[in-house]
């Protein structure tokens, strides 16, 4: 086993050239760019066995790096892979398995001479890396990724395109939409921009974020091809996206779409173009990705509508030393290592490197039941609202803003909440109505106005406002002053294990949100609602009490769906838009616009100012 750093790219380039496939995300030029963004030292390693031989990418990142971990994880190191898909790559189609053993042993002996404790990569879903790796650690099938076969007949790439896709890409044209490759990059800074800007309003996970070098530098790679494809209406740009291309693959990296085009979807046109420019170089295979987090979700269902072809996802997890890595986990726990067997199960790898500090669990054992059908729902609520003392219950203060009716139902969910499980206190109220002052609601006091929210002692403060415009000044205000905005789930909520919630969104009795839901910051789910598989809810939303919403929904930021509703699955609510009580929803609702009725009719819309943009799906992959 040898292995190769970025500034050996010569010689990198030589073992890729050896291999029977292989795509961007394997380039020295990639890694280096990801060197760049700190996101570890890049080393390809390479084990040679007579004519076969085996490489793997992979960035080792330094354990004692990680806040807590700092004297125990000192020499330690791990690996990931980069940001994409790439893996093990071999040199011929079927390599014999005992040259794979000695691979996989050569590996191993590699990695731990260099002190590595885990290692993390996301596979290729286009090579067949499984056969490799089957043996050492454990393969996680995350879904399916889309492609596009471009291989086959252009007529009948066209046929497999879906219904509505045909319709939007023909009315695109009868705009007047032209979609090109930017050959002088003329548009690259003005991608940037609305990529950067899309990414903000959607409130991405940190890794859809990039800052402008990224981009310059990606651009300039000299061992791989990136392409700029830019779609615009009557001269304005409407889309833009980079693909990368690797010998007959072309992979869908990044793309941004304006709000003012969105409800025309441009990226269909944009994608159509490329699939066609990619027959024009050789290419062999147009690759889509999945959806966000590898979910089956809206974005899956849009690139899903271009082709059938679909492709397994992995992501490969192997821990090479038991003992350091269950001492780092205990230690980032603040816990023994006997007490590992009661740490709250969770699919993040390594266990260490979870972003929620895990120090707070000796606290969080002590204050949550043994046993309770809503413990898993609990386990996700922000870190603001678990004990955070040192393995001792700090009962954690919370302030209400807001005392009308909403207010109370919140202040009554906190005190539902603290009567089964413990760790919270509700101190009192702030209302900016001055008639409000002096008065007691639910047994406490409404100390006085909003801005005096700093003069009482507190640990969080709870936005209680029904007016989702207002909760979403204020709660921006308040975020901007380092306030914590705690989330609220009422112990009668139903929560799926997977569900991710936001801050300060508070969940009511009676409500049930299903598996691979994302509730975004500052969302209102009323009592009663349902919230089905894989929807998105987007920032300042607010579910009314007896909604329905079918799978794979997004409500984008600001709307309101009204009580009563239901809104069929895969829909999208615009943003800012009313979904009228006891309407029924059987098409996507435009942004800023009142729909009423079974099923909803449109009755109001509001232009969109230059700053309400729509907040898009992340782009790319996984």
């Amino acid at each position: 086993m040898e292995t190769l750093k970025t500034t050996q790219s010569a010689e990198w380039l030589a073992v890729l050239s050896r291999m029977k496939a292989y795509d961007f995300y394997h380039l020295p030029s990639y890694h280096k760019l990801a060197e760049k963004q700190g996101e570890g030292t890049a080393e390809l390693f390479v084990h040679r066995d007579g004519e076969y031989v085996i490489a793997i990418p992979l960035l080792l990142r330094p354990v004692s790096a990680i806040q807590g971990l700092e004297q125990v994880g000192n020499g330690l190191v791990d690996g990931t892979s980069v940001y994409g898909y790439s893996g093990p790559i071999a040199s011929h189609e079927e390599i014999p398995q005992s040259v794979v053993t000695d691979f996989q042993t050569s590996l191993k002996e590699k990695l731990l001479s260099m002190k590595a404790v885990s290692l993390f990569a996301r596979l290729h879903p286009l090579l067949n890396q499984t056969p490799l790796l089957s043996g050492i650690g454990v393969l996680v099938n995350h879904g399916t990724t889309i492609s596009i076969d471009l291989s086959l007949p252009e007529q009948t790439q066209l046929a497999q395109y879906r219904k509505d896709h045909k319709q939007g890409i023909r009315k695109l044209r009868e705009m007047g939409a032209v979609c090109e490759l930017d050959t002088g990059r003329v548009h690259l800074n003005e991608f940037i921009d609305l990529y950067c800007r899309n990414m903000e309003r959607v409130g991405a996970k940190a890794e859809y974020f990039f800052p402008r070098s990224y981009f310059e530098d990606l651009m300039s790679s000299t061992d791989g091809k990136v392409d700029l494809f830019v779609c615009t209406i009557q001269g304005e740009i409407a889309s833009a996206a980079l693909f990368l291309q690797c010998g007959t693959i072309i992979q869908y990296h990044l793309s941004a779409t304006s709000d003012k085009y969105l409800r025309y979807a441009p990226i269909k046109l944009l994608l159509d173009t490329v699939r066609h420019w990619g027959i024009e170089q050789g290419a062999k295979i147009f690759h889509l990705g999945g959806g966000v987090g590898s979910s089956a979700d809206s974005l899956f269902m849009f690139k899903a509508g271009f082709s059938p072809s679909r492709h397994d996802f992995f992501t490969w997890r192997w821990i090479l030393s038991e003992s350091e890595y269950k001492k780092l986990t205990a230690s980032k726990a603040g816990i023994k290592e006997e007490e590992l067997s009661h740490l709250p199960l969770n699919d993040y790898f390594p266990a260490y490197r979870a972003p929620l500090p895990a120090e707070s669990f000796a606290a969080q054992k002590s204050a949550e039941p043994h046993a309770s059908a809503d413990a898993d729902s609990q386990k996700k609520e922000s870190d603001e609202n678990r004990p955070q003392a040192n393995g001792e219950n700090k009962i954690v203060r919370i302030l209400v803003l807001g005392g009308g009716g909403h207010a109370r139902v919140v202040a009554d969910a906190i005190l539902a909440r603290s009567a089964q499980y413990g760790g919270m206190e509700l101190v009192g109220f702030l209302d900016d109505d001055p008639a409000m002052k002096g008065i007691h609601l639910l047994g406490k006091p409404v100390f006085g106005s909003t801005s005096e929210v700093a003069r009482i002692p507190h640990d969080g403060v709870v936005v209680a406002i029904g007016d989702n415009g207002d909760r979403c000044k204020l709660f921006e205000t308040l975020s901007a002053r380092g306030e914590k905005l705690m989330t609220v789930i009422h112990p009668n909520a139903t929560i799926a294990p997977d569900v991710k919630v936001g801050r300060g969104s508070v969940i009511f009795a009676g409500v049930v949100v299903n598996t691979g839901a994302n509730i975004g910051d500052n969302v209102i789910l009323n009592t009663g609602c349902t919230v089905g598989h894989d929807c998105t809810i987007g920032l300042h939303v607010h579910i009314c009490p007896g909604a329905h919403l079918g799978g794979t929904v997004r409500v984008r930021k600001g709307a309101t769906v009204g009580i009563g509703s239901s809104i069929i699955q895969g829909r999208t609510i615009g943003e800012w838009s009313i979904v009228g009580g006891g309407s029924a929803v059987i098409h996507d609702v435009a942004p800023r616009t009142t729909v009423v009725g079974v099923p909803t009719l449109e009755v109001k819309r509001q232009p969109l100012a230059d700053d309400q943009q729509i907040n898009p799906p992340p782009p790319g992959r996984f």
